[in-house]
């Protein structure tokens, strides 16, 4: 019995055909979980064969220590041979034997990625050619019932079975080539395929392996099959596991209820093969005793080579260095420290060997310059380089502004330095493409980002598959918010949750039904929910897809594929990967476990917004005004950044437009809390920072950077900040737990001097350890990041070297103790100061282009907006809180046909317009006005066509339009005849909705002109937009576009009027307009064509047509129809909000907003109030109940936002209002009735004298209400402001007896007579 059970535990056998985690939501296998499968079994060398994926060798590499581990690839290749097999890429399990084999493994999948589609076999098919190229130090196996080989014999093609076989063993060889027995369960066409293959083996001298087709560990099988589901996007019911259908030609179905998928000890594989297959479980020894154990990890860093040598280097250093002091004008006696420093830094990065990479940034900084391309001041520790600000890789003086060099590279702890650089985000890919052709294509490429499930992505994952409401899903991952969040760390509001608790699916589900077991959530009980929590914890952590880095690149010294396998991400199709952008396969830990060179070469879109501010300012440059360059931000950073305005003095910049009044100006308006479109700055939570820190210096500016983040916000310290600016110290409830000793805090204060005494710099936590313990800057770092890292071993370490060494300089261990347990404190949230300096410029740079620029600011960030994103995830315009916010100030055009030649992209954007320009004016005036720019009426803002919804992004649409010819001063006849000479019939199409959005009022001005009608061409719109009214179907302009398209198809006009459907097809068009337009330039283009001569329309007919049909009929019905809305709006009010309502719905369809009527100016029209908002401000109140449309209303929801006292309560107006009455007190009110994302309050709670069915039958009748009201916090409810006086009947709808702050208003998009109900004073109705 002793002698059998020895005689079994010898037996061994590898596991081979592994699918790890890194096969993405395929497999389910973690790398470190196998390694302790491993050792649990005595398993010596282990395998792993993801599908075409290489991303599991480096945590393998890392965590196999006692185990060998084979890097192996399910590979995908082409037919290797012609058959009948409709499959265009088959399966080949590959495993490197050797470092060269491992190469050559990474060259066959890249090649297989750039395959040019040879032998047919589409994207991501390895051709026989590269297998004949790169088969050395490879083992290569016939793989699954994917593989070509088991497809030929399952086929029934043995004859061609035998040729491929003779082919890859021709090339590869018999000792490399194994044919694959599997097990996987009793699964009959797998068994039936062993023994097929098994007799080809046998037949042909050829070695067999069996392997296991493991995708989990057996103790994840119950869960498995919903992972899948998950990958599929499917509900565990919609899963099919069909083996004998496919879903796609690249697609395996499994027949999940008989696979056994599951990973197999040793012991298992020979107690049920042993008699069979005993010599294929030995190969599998064989196999891994011939491969060798070797490390993919790099012993140096692989750098492209660029230096000469010698001191070359360091003189071409300090040239740059002489030149940075002398154009800062810093005194020689100071320059001595600069070169000091430098000369420290380059004997530190020399011989750490890192000479090439300063070179290589340097290079691609100074191609970006030279190129005209924007580069960032600096970002990240870098910054803290005195050798990168002399090579102008960074442009904050490191030494002006505190920052340390050890910060950014520790010569205690080798690393490569990372010098993150932004570039304007629009000229990107000439960086890129400048890297390539400087180090070749394939040697320069992305790298890949992996993204693993957490808590609320596998919750959405595992609702999904069990069938689950995507708005119940919703409910459940909301009530969870506070417990499952990205840190797994927070605790509920109400203390319900232990901090020590594991957050798992059973303390979740104990967490949720600890009140009522049988509760409810989103309809869903406690079963259902515990099984989504179930496989949400099985689901978290895996990896989930891959996709490419936002900014990182790997630059190796030759081909990527030499060093790190290559991959494609970003593109889909039919379920699996197609085309994308091929990228490292390693993600930037991966990349540096290698030791290759990551650079992230980042686009920055203010880099692009300060460009444009910078060239369209200087267009209105003139009398001695100029607008300041990025540059001159920079010197005026180095030289006056920690200094306040009151003491600026310097006439080189002030002669660049950097004056006194200037800065005072910005600092002043970030006071106000005017932050909207600052770099940094925007938002409401930094908006309420700025305010109460009010600054007064950039170092300010980037203290509220630093500060500005979940810890210091939650931690107090910000609170500490701000108190210590009003003279407090460090006002805070758990003060005491935070404060340094007296012994020590006089030292620590003048060190964070920048800072009002605070350390919340992890700059200053080196200095601190420097001052007060003796630590080199190098040993300072790593004490910063072992705090900051939270590694507690280390941080035992340092607290005592700590306290010892502060002993040693007079220090108490008591006040050693205490100042360690502070810096920990503060060091758990400190902050880089080289970034949060280098954004602190940018930030400053676009807040004095807001206050002193403002026009050209706001023109700026529209088109930044817009370029980011159209609309939002809901769908909503993102420029629409924008313009509510510009329209406080500035009127805000539609877009407007352009007299100058303009280009497509010159059309798109929105300008900063001089008013005198718009209205035809003389520039002179405006010109000599002193206050040019801050004078509001001197300007106006023209959005650009890229700002509609219909036509923004037709790029076709708009070239055609400009190829028209078409002129301001032109007619619509003028027009109609050079859209018909141009035949461009996409252009004429859309011209329909930009003569209803205001873009083409300039034609209808001049046409209104030719007609001798002096009216504003918005009642020529309203004429046209009337076309499109069903209660107009008989009005003579409708006729005049019936009876002349009539003309043009030989038919009569309908002789009861209206539109002829067969004439144009005009059934759902939104505007009338524009179908008839291209309805008739068709029919005459094509007239113009005619083979036979006599129907042929020559331009003489064509111009007959034109005047006698279009402009006497047509044009003369619009103008008329024009001139009668605009005596009818004079004299009724309630039909001119109807019209005013109608133009602002077309606008707010295309803009997002209101432009000629903005909807505040719907009820300021006619109220005569103003409203004032933050655009963050709206987008807050919009998003409040949409993010949690169960809770109520509450006055500390109100008073989260608002500050005090009166203002507007619209009811019953439009979707997503906001407002802001003059006492700074936000109101909103979304339409009542309106679904989908709209906001209400609870009228009867919150308004007691305005019952909700009155609203309910205002909206009804077309109708919206305007209170004015105030708050009353004791009643948590409004009262009524009540002036006394009366409202005009003329304004109010004709009631006399309802006072002055109540108006009943009509809001109809159509002109259908409509009656409003009364709405009395006090009449809860």
């Amino acid at each position: 019995m002793t002698e059998l059970i020895v005689a079994k535990e010898s037996k061994k056998w590898v596991p081979l055909h592994v699918h790890s985690e890194y096969s993405a939501l395929d497999g389910a296998i973690r790398v470190p979980e196998y390694y302790k499968f491993t050792q649990r079994h005595g398993i010596d060398a282990a395998g792993v064969s993801d599908h075409y994926n290489m991303s599991a060798f480096v945590e393998m590499d890392k965590t196999f220590s006692d185990v060998k581990p084979i890097f192996g690839c399910e590979l995908y290749a082409a037919s290797f041979i012609p058959t009948q097999i409709r499959k265009r890429k088959f399966h080949l399990s590959s495993w490197a034997l050797n470092k060269k084999g491992f190469i050559n493994l990474q060259k066959l999948a890249a090649r297989g990625y750039a395959a040019d589609d040879e032998s047919n076999a589409g994207p991501y098919a390895v051709p026989f050619s590269a297998l004949e190229e790169f088969h050395e130090g490879i083992a290569f196996s016939s793989a699954c019932l994917g593989g070509e080989l088991p497809q030929l014999l399952a086929n029934g093609l043995e004859t061609s079975a035998r040729e491929w076989l003779d082919k890859v063993l021709s090339v590869v060889g018999r000792e490399n080539f194994y044919i694959e027995l599997m097990d996987i369960g009793d699964y009959k066409p797998q068994l039936e395929m062993n023994d097929k293959l098994f007799a080809l083996a046998n037949s042909c001298g050829v070695k067999t392996i069996i392997t296991t087709d493991s995708h989990y560990f057996k103790e994840d099988e119950s869960w498995y099959g919903a992972l899948v589901a998950a990958q599929k996007r499917q509900t565990l019911s919609e899963q099919e596991f069909n083996a004998d259908s496919q879903e796609g030609e690249d697609e395996k179905v499994w027949d999940m209820n008989r696979m056994d998928l599951s990973l197999r000890t040793p012991e298992q594989m020979w107690e049920r093969w042993k008699d069979k297959y005993p010599e294929a479980l030995e190969e599998t020894v064989r196999l891994s005793e011939k491969t060798e154990r070797f490390s993919i990890r790099g012993d140096r860093y692989l750098l492209p080579h660029l230096s000469a040598g010698g001191s070359g280097f360091k003189d071409e250093a300090r040239r740059g260095l002489e030149k940075r002091l002398a154009f800062l004008s810093v005194p020689s006696s100071e320059k001595e420290a600069y070169f000091s420093r430098l000369d420290y830094e380059c004997d530190v990065i020399e011989g750490m060997g890192f000479v090439d990479y300063f070179l290589m940034v340097g290079d691609l900084v100074s191609y970006a310059k030279q190129s005209g391309i924007k580069v960032g001041p600096g970002r990240g520790s870098a910054a803290g380089s005195v050798l990168a600000w002399s090579m102008e890789i960074t442009e904050l003086d490191p030494l002006k502004f505190g920052l340390i060099f050890e910060r950014f590279l520790n010569p205690q702890r080798i690393s490569m330095p990372d010098i993150d650089i932004d570039f304007e985000d629009e000229r990107r890919p000439e960086i890129i493409k400048y890297l390539k052709s400087k180090y070749g294509d394939g040697a320069v490429m992305p790298i890949a980002n992996y993204t693993r499930s957490k808590w609320k992505t596998a919750i959405r994952d595992a609702s999904r598959v069990v069938g689950s409401a995507p708005w119940q899903t919703e409910v459940l991952v909301k009530t969870l918010e506070g417990v499952v969040d990205s840190s797994l760390a927070n605790i509920s509001d109400d203390g319900d949750w232990d901090a020590d608790e594991n957050i798992d699916a059973k303390s979740l589900t104990r967490y949720l039904f600890k009140q009522d077991s049988t509760r409810q959530i989103a309809g869903m009980n406690k079963e259902v929910v515990s099984h989504i929590l179930d496989l949400a914890g099985h689901f978290k952590g895996l990896l989930r897809n891959y996709g490419k880095h936002a900014s990182g690149m790997v630059i190796s010294p030759s081909r990527i594929d030499d060093f790190v396998p290559v991959g494609r991400v970003g593109s889909k199709s039919g379920g699996r990967q197609r085309g994308g952008t091929l990228c490292a396969q390693y993600d930037m830990d991966g990349i540096d476990y290698c030791k290759l060179v990551k650079i992230d070469v980042l686009g920055l879109s203010t880099l692009s917004m300060i460009k444009e501010m910078e060239t369209v300012a200087k267009t209105f440059d003139h009398n001695g005004i100029k607008s300041p360059e990025m540059h001159d931000f920079v010197k005026f950073m180095n030289k006056h950044g920690t200094s306040d305005c009151e003491s600026f003095a310097d006439p080189e910049l002030e002669a660049k437009g950097i004056t006194a009044d200037s800065i005072r100006k910005t600092f002043d308006s970030l006071a106000r809390g005017e932050t909207t479109g600052v770099f940094q700055l925007g938002g409401g939570g930094m908006r309420k920072l700025i305010t109460d820190v009010a600054p007064r210096t950039v170092e300010d500016l980037s203290s509220c950077v630093a500060l500005y983040r979940p810890g210091p916000l939650n931690s107090g310290i910000a609170a500490s900040y701000i108190a210590a600016g009003d003279g407090r110290r460090w006002k805070r409830q758990t003060a005491e737990t935070v404060k340094f000793p007296d012994s020590v805090r006089a030292k620590i204060e003048k060190l964070c001097a920048e800072t009002r005494g605070l350390p919340i710099y992890q700059e200053h936590i080196m200095k601190i350890a420097q001052e007060l313990a003796g630590y080199s800057l190098g040993e300072a770092d790593n004490l910063r990041k072992a705090i900051g890292k939270k590694k507690l071993s280390v941080m035992e370490t340092e607290r005592g070297k700590f306290t010892e060494h502060c002993a040693a300089g007079g220090i108490s261990p008591q006040d050693a103790e205490e100042t360690f347990h502070t810096i920990e404190y503060f060091a758990g949230y400190g902050f880089n100061k080289s970034h949060s300096a280098c954004y602190a410029l940018l930030a400053f740079l676009t807040a004095w282009y807001r206050a002193n620029r403002t026009p050209v600011f706001w023109a700026a960030v529209i088109n930044d907006t817009i370029k980011k994103a159209r609309q939002n995830l809901r769908g909503e315009y993102v420029i629409s809180p924008l313009l509510r916010e510009i329209g406080k100030s500035y009127p805000v055009l539609p877009p407007m046909l352009s007299d100058t030649d303009e280009s497509v992209e010159d059309m798109r954007n929105t300008m900063a317009v001089e008013s005198v320009a718009v209205k035809g004016e003389d520039f002179r005036f405006l010109r000599d006005n002193e206050h040019y720019w801050e004078t509001e009426s001197n300007w106006v803002i023209k959005l650009g066509i890229s700002a509609a919804k219909r036509v923004g992004k037709n790029e076709e649409a708009l070239r055609d339009i400009l190829d028209m010819g078409i002129k301001r001063t032109d007619t619509l006849s003028v027009l109609m005849r050079k859209a018909i000479s141009s035949e461009k019939i996409r252009g004429i199409a859309a011209t329909g909705t930009l003569f209803l959005n205001g873009f083409f009022d300039s034609i209808l001005s001049a046409t209104l002109k030719s007609k001798q009608a002096y009216i504003h061409p918005v009642y020529l719109r309203l004429a046209i937009l009337l076309l499109s009214d069903a209660a107009n179907i008989n009005s003579p302009a409708v006729c005049a576009l019936n009876e002349t398209a009539s003309v043009l198809n030989g038919k009569s006009p309908n002789p009861h009027g209206g539109y002829n459907g067969y004439v144009f097809a005009i059934a759902k068009s939104r505007s009338v307009w524009g179908s008839y337009l291209k309805e008739c330039c068709e029919r005459i283009i094509k007239k113009t064509k005619y083979k036979r001569e006599t129907s042929r329309w020559n331009d003489m007919r064509v111009q007959y047509w034109i005047d006698n049909e279009f402009e006497l009929k047509v044009v003369g019905a619009l103008v008329d129809s024009a001139c009668k809305i605009e005596q009818r709006m004079r004299e009724d009010q309630s039909f001119k909000a109807e019209c005013l309502s109608a133009i602002y719905q077309i606008e707010k369809e295309d803009y997002g907003e209101g432009l000629t009527v903005p909807d505040w100016g719907l009820a300021g029209e006619i109220t005569d109030w103003g409203f004032d908002l933050f655009a963050d401000e709206a987008v807050a109140w919009r998003d409040l109940r949409w993010k949690n449309r169960s809770a109520d209303f509450t006055s500390q929801t109100f008073e989260r936002l608002s500050r005090s006292g009166e203002g507007i309560l619209i009811a019953g107006q439009f979707e997503k209002a906001v407002w802001k009455g003059d006492g700074g007190y936000i109101l909103l009110q979304g339409r009542y009735g309106s679904g989908g994302r709209s906001l209400f309050v609870q009228l009867e709670k919150w308004v007691p004298f305005l019952g909700i069915e009155a609203i309910k039958k205002v909206h009804e009748r077309g109708g919206f209400v305007v209170l004015r009201v105030k708050y009353d916090s004791d009643k948590n409810s409004f009262t009524l402001l009540d002036d006394g006086k009366k409202a005009d009947p003329s304004v109010n709808a004709g009631q006399t007896d309802c006072p002055s702050s109540i108006y009943v208003l009509p809001l109809l998009g159509n002109f259908m007579d409509t009656g409003l109900i009364k709405l009395k004073s006090g009449d809860k109705r």
